[in-house]
């Protein structure tokens, strides 16, 4: 599956979807993303978590969360740890 939006930088999205939950009007997703960050070459990955509220097999609503922070640690462009005050 590819990106649907292009991300500077990042490449060759990979979609893995590691849970799958559905109870009455709702589905749950928790997934994986992997890129290839393009200056260095290596796989970055990013996590996140998407529910669907469905009406007459369509999407009404849907809520989400991804670890963006995450992936930026990984690329170097924030630091490991939140410097103290």
């Amino acid at each position: 599956m590819r990106s649907i939006l292009p991300t500077p930088g990042l490449s060759n999205c990979r979609v893995q979807v590691d849970d799958l939950f559905s109870a009455g009007d709702r589905v749950t997703v928790a997934f994986t993303l992997t890129y290839t960050h393009d200056r260095s070459g290596r796989d970055l990955t990013m996590t996140g978590v998407k529910s669907y509220r469905l009406r007459e097999g369509r999407i009404a609503e849907f809520w989400g969360e991804t670890d963006l922070y995450g992936l930026l640690r990984q690329a170097g462009l924030v630091p490991e740890q939140i410097p103290p005050l």
